[in-house]
């Protein structure tokens, strides 16, 4: 797959106005969490824009069921869509003070084996990996094919739980969750807005990513780099 970062649009009037339907996908989380607002946002500067917002953990054909733009985590291997990528991306491992009070904290990867662990996946994914080639397979007896229920479950205090940062970013700085294992990352999963060529004419993609590449680096540049980054 192509990746391109395209220019902003701003000749001619037209150029500068999203207009018409706006078709987007993303996962469940991250539509939720993070798109919505934004897209909100989004919208009420042009008028003439409506948005839907597709929530689904699924791959979609972008083509075949007519979305513009789909937000995706990681590198793609589709060479028949572009690529922009919009946000860096990290997965953190995190549990509930709850949780990690009753249970202790894992002081390396394989103390891990001796805890609960959400897992979520269609399959749940059982075999966690990290940047320096280690994995481990944890166990736990809560799994689920949605990463919110996972989430929802380890705010419970039911034990360990990986997930991408902007999922969980907001409970760890208000203390719902701690991240454990903070120098034991899983690989880098950068966010991409993945399009099919047809679409690059339309102002509103080109504007669309624009926003959300600016509103995103913000959020992490402010929020959230300081929760994965070493000082």
């Amino acid at each position: 797959m192509r990746s391109r970062c395209e220019p902003s649009s701003s000749s001619g009037s037209a150029a500068g106005r999203a207009v018409g339907l706006l078709r987007m996908t993303s996962t469940f989380a991250f539509a939720r969490r993070v798109l919505a607002p934004l897209l909100h946002e989004f919208e009420s500067q042009h008028p003439g824009l409506r948005v839907h917002l597709d929530a689904s953990d699924r791959i979609v054909n972008l083509v075949d069921e007519g979305f513009d733009v789909a937000i995706r985590f990681g590198e793609m291997s589709d060479s028949s869509l572009i690529a922009r990528a919009v946000a860096p991306n990290a997965y953190v491992m995190c549990a509930s003070p709850a949780y990690l009070g009753r249970r202790g904290k894992p002081g390396e990867i394989d103390d891990l084996l001796s805890h609960e662990c959400v897992l979520f996946g269609s399959p749940p994914v059982a075999r966690w990996t990290f940047e320096d080639g280690s994995s481990v397979k944890v166990r736990g007896d809560l799994n689920t094919n949605d990463g919110d229920l996972a989430h929802v479950w380890a705010l419970e205090g039911a034990g360990i739980v990986m997930k991408s940062i902007w999922g969980v970013y907001d409970d760890i700085h208000e203390g719902r969750l701690e991240i454990v294992l903070p120098n034991m990352r899983p690989p880098a999963s950068p966010l991409h807005a993945v399009f099919p060529h047809s679409r690059l004419a339309a102002a509103r993609v080109r504007l669309v990513l624009d926003f959300l590449t600016k509103r995103l680096r913000a959020q992490w540049d402010e929020r959230i780099a300081a929760l994965v980054v070493p000082s």
